[in-house]
């Protein structure tokens, strides 16, 4: 199997002659999103992050009605997590 060149070699006209020489290539870097956060995620008007509250998926006859009440609605998340939900969503 061939490996890929890692430089990339360039002619040039200096002088009324050809010049040969190599430039190294470089990958571009891609930011990449986490799959978790854009699945749970919901971005508000404000800009403000938003996740569903845990415990109302199953077993909710096992469940206090005011337990379930309480996991109605969703989870604003606080300013220190913001940051790090931010920093894995490079394009939101």
């Amino acid at each position: 199997m061939r490996r890929k060149k890692k430089w990339a070699c360039v002619f040039s006209i200096f002088k009324g002659k050809k010049v040969k020489y190599f430039i190294l290539k470089f990958k571009k870097m891609t930011l990449k999103t986490r799959s978790w956060v854009k699945k749970r995620v919901k971005i508000t008007g404000r800009g403000k992050f938003k996740l569903a509250k845990a415990w109302k998926r199953h077993l909710l006859s096992d469940k206090t009605k005011k337990a379930k009440k309480r996991n109605k609605y969703w989870l604003i998340v606080s300013k220190s997590e913001t940051k790090k939900i931010a920093r894995q969503l490079p394009h939101g």
